[in-house]
């Protein structure tokens, strides 16, 4: 159970720390959740209860992203290789 955990873990830091990098992309992919009229509790049937599955995303997604800036900001920005220009 270990080790799903730890994927599980790694899977939220990777779109944690991409929707953080992206936030176009997140409250696009949040738009077309909530408008789809595809939902695990379509509105149509499920009436005002359809809107519970909507609000959780919305939730959940917001601290995945809180989640990812703090992660973005505790990491360091890995450094490129310098070139040096003054070779003889």
């Amino acid at each position: 159970m270990g080790a799903q955990t730890s994927i599980m873990r790694a899977a939220a830091e990777v779109l944690a720390r991409f929707f953080a990098r992206h936030p176009a992309l997140f409250v696009g992919f949040l738009l077309v959740y909530v408008v789809s009229p595809i939902d695990l509790f379509p509105e149509a049937i499920a009436g005002l209860f359809g809107y519970l599955d909507d609000v959780l995303l919305v939730t959940f997604a917001l601290l995945l992203r809180r989640y990812g800036m703090r992660l973005n900001k505790q990491s360091p920005t890995p450094s490129r290789p310098s070139i040096d220009t003054t070779a003889e």
